[in-house]
């Protein structure tokens, strides 16, 4: 999305084909499900229905007539798997935005492996759960073309024996042009059997495509292939998932861009060939990154067996090193030997932080290998930071590893100037905010409203909620449905959609879809909501909210209101292009793998707020529109105002709050935003593990905005690119300073501590 300089935010452009029904059971198309039967023109069938069942709202559009739009949500429906084994005999293709694929426990699809299973050519948001692959060439293959606010998430999943690889989800890139190039020409035709042929333009080119896309791989296990995953995301997350493997030669992860793994297990059983022959667990593409890369692992357990010595990390080819940072923290490693991270000649990382990590192997093992020492002078002249190599640029390496059980932590003298000491770990633990549980179960009755001509969908919402009970469930179609009052819910309900419902404002002056009415747990899932001031009020105190795969378009005020004490709430999964995201006052909260993007129309203001309370948020991605700048020349529209010191237009607001933020991509390319406002003495901050444009021309140009002096400010493991700055250097911290009301930036507080922090200025003339 980055390089998309090119968008007009014009209108919201609304397109939609008819109203989706329940979920497309595959064996109502014909599937058996025998495991003998070939049921690949059933599951087509189903696929194709269920594809011209949809409705979308696209926010903003591209004068690139390839290019789908900046972002966008809608309505759909779901493709069903009954329990069964459903054998197909040539790829199934999706060309469409949308789609869901669900499967009872034991459904299983089975493929030759001379073929692809899926093959999405405009994967835009594709979702998976519960479903088991076996067999298959490349088992999932993505081409999202660069498509905005993308979202791949796949959840309970079980990959098995691919031939070549689980998934493959990387776009190529036409030479000299900003075209995407997709590696197969459909041939629709027919549409229940479509055709596949190679791009014979992919064959031929190498150039990568960055992807702009938020991928979630959650809770799912692989097996037996050689490939686990080839590419990557501007934002890919693997949490509590397994991987396995026996033998092979290629390397089961090769990369690009950012990755960000979580509670992973993956375990090689191999020889001492195999092992020289994979090179590594994860192998970069070229370069650690394509342009920008954080590679985190955190509690994780990675083990080699037989005679397999393999590291964890090789770096890439390309010479330098980019806006990059590579984190290991707490995890534990039976490498045989082999150490954590290998840099080939001529590479480095930016930021290197291995931190408390555990060797399980009586072999001893390096924290950090190198294939050939490099001199000081080779640091400073050719091993160096590349984007902007014309610049006089110090040396921007920042390394910290330390803490580590079992692993040589000695590095090369030359590198010793480049080391940070960590932050004191109790401050660390008193600045942290850990997950909870968020598992609710809902075992009581399925409802169903029942929507017919000339009942109004408020009607027909009200008399389904006037029936449930604390723990039904009231499940919708995948449709539009369009609203003029606000619908009052009860306590203790999941409201969910088969597919995605959307849910549209046909009053500008609607104040909430939703409303709660009585105290009790809410879950509220595959749910979109355009228009209206809020998308949701949790207007009862106490209990616990849940939002997962949600969309929120266009709320004046803030996607969920959320300002009377609930206990606990998670945000999850979903996609917000709205004037605000979250306002709460929850004791404890989560912003968990969601695309955010604020409206235009947004201003001087917080997206995500905080009031008291503690709130984590990580592995999201942020991608800031400011008010007031034109999108096609990032200038100032004629007769804006600026604030002397830039906008005040932030991502978080920390009210007297706890803030830990973990491993966000946190943009800035359309003119930035500032990542963090804190106000209030007890306000403290963890911020770590991120990739961060926080400014340019018209923004506040620091991390952190503070009102009053907080409790504590930490930062840690963080890239920061401050692009094209036409005044002056970023400033890590700036205060308010009351006595004469203004910004005063400055790198030094009491209350602030900092290590393995990399900052680029790349300073207009």
């Amino acid at each position: 999305m980055h390089r998309h300089h090119c968008f007009l935010f014009l209108a919201i452009l609304l397109s939609f084909w008819g109203f989706a029904v329940q979920a497309f059971d595959v064996r109502d198309f014909g599937a058996v499900g025998d495991g003998v039967a070939d049921d690949t023109v059933a599951i087509q069938t189903a696929m194709n229905q269920c594809a011209g069942e949809q409705t979308f709202c696209l926010a903003g559009h591209s004068v690139l007539p390839s290019w789908g739009g900046h972002g966008g949500h809608g309505g759909g429906g779901e493709v069903f798997f009954p329990a069964g084994t459903y054998r197909i005999t040539r790829p199934l293709v999706f060309s469409e935005r949308r789609v869901t694929f669900r499967g009872e426990p034991g459904a299983t699809i089975v493929a030759e492996q001379s073929h692809d299973i899926f093959y999405f050519g405009a994967a835009f948001r594709i979702v998976f759960e519960n479903l088991r692959l076996v067999g298959g060439r490349i088992q999932l293959n993505f081409f999202t073309n660069n498509g905005d606010m993308a979202m791949l998430r796949l959840e309970g999943c079980t990959f098995e024996n691919a031939s070549l690889e689980n998934i493959r989800a990387f776009n190529l890139k036409a030479e000299d042009e900003w075209r995407g190039i997709p590696p197969y020409l459909v041939d629709w035709e027919d549409p229940v059997r479509p055709g596949l042929a190679v791009n014979p333009e992919a064959e031929a080119t190498t150039a990568l495509f960055p992807n702009s896309t938020l991928f979630a791989i959650v809770g799912c296990k692989f097996r037996g292939s050689n490939v686990f995953l080839n590419g990557g995301s501007d934002v890919l997350v693997i949490e509590d998932t397994e991987f396995e493997r026996q033998g092979g030669t290629v390397t089961p992860f090769p990369m690009t861009t950012n990755w960000n793994l979580a509670r992973v297990k993956a375990h090689f059983i191999g020889t001492a060939e195999e092992a020289k022959a994979c090179q590594a667990w994860f192998v970069s593409k070229g370069d650690l990154s394509v342009e920008n890369c954080v590679f985190s692992m955190e509690g994780c357990e990675v083990t080699n067996a037989g005679s397999c010595a393999m590291p964890l990390l090789l770096s890439g080819s390309m010479a330098g090193y980019k806006n990059n940072t590579v984190r290991i923290r707490n995890s534990r490693f039976d490498l045989q030997g082999a150490p954590l991270v290998r840099f080939k000649a001529g590479t480095l990382s930016g930021i290197l932080a291995v931190e408390g990590n555990v060797n399980l192997s009586a072999t001893p093992s390096k924290a950090v290998d190198f294939e050939q020492i490099p001199t000081l002078e080779e640091i400073e002249t050719k091993i160096r930071y590349q984007p902007y190599n014309e610049l006089p640029l110090a040396t921007q390496l920042k390394w910290r590893i330390a803490d580590n059980q079992g692993f040589d932590e000695t590095v090369p003298e030359v590198f010793t100037p480049f080391l940070h000491a960590p932050l004191p770990a109790s401050d660390v633990a008193a600045a942290s905010v850990q997950r909870v549980d968020f598992q609710q179960e809902f075992t009581g009755k399925t409802l169903r409203p029942e929507f017919v001509d000339g009942v109004a969908v408020e009607d027909a919402l009200r008399e389904v909620f006037a029936q449930a009970s604390p723990g039904d469930r009231v499940v919708l179609p995948g449709q539009r449905f369009d609203v003029r009052e606000t619908i009052y819910v009860p306590g203790g309900v999941e409201i969910v959609a088969e597919g995605t419902a959307l849910f549209w404002a046909l009053d500008d002056e609607l104040t909430c879809f939703f409303r709660t009415t009585q105290p009790g747990d809410l879950v509220f899932r595959n749910l979109c909501f355009y228009g209206g001031a809020t998308a949701v009020n949790l207007a009862v105190p106490g209990g616990t909210a849940v939002f997962k795969n949600c969309g929120f378009l266009n709320q004046s005020l803030a996607g969920i209101y959320a300002m009377n004490s609930p206990e606990k709430l998670l945000v999850a999964d979903s996609v917000f292009f709205t004037c605000g995201g979250l306002q709460t006052n929850a004791a404890h909260s989560e912003i968990r793998r969601n695309w955010v993007c604020n409206c235009p129309q947004m201003d001087e203001r917080g997206f995500f707020v905080c009031n008291g309370g503690e709130m984590l948020a990580e592995y999201n991605l942020f991608v800031p529109i400011l008010p007031r700048v034109n999108i096609g020349t990032f200038r100032p529209e004629e007769n804006s105002q600026y604030l002397p010191n830039g906008n005040n237009l932030r991502w978080f607001d920390g009210n007297d709050a706890r803030l830990h933020l973990n491993a966000n991509r946190i943009g800035g390319e359309f003119n930035g935003m500032t990542p963090v406002y804190l106000s209030g003495e007890s306000a403290s901050l963890l911020f770590e593990g991120a990739y961060c444009w926080f400014g340019n021309a018209y923004t506040r140009h620091c991390m952190v905005y503070c009102r009053d002096l907080p409790k504590a400010i930490l930062l840690r493991d963080i890239v920061f690119n401050a692009e094209k700055l036409a005044r002056g250097v970023p400033y890590n911290i700036m205060v308010r300073d009351v006595s004469t009301g203004r910004d005063l930036p400055t790198q030094i507080l009491p209350c602030a501590q900092a290590t393995c922090i990399t900052m680029y200025d790349d300073i207009a003339p």
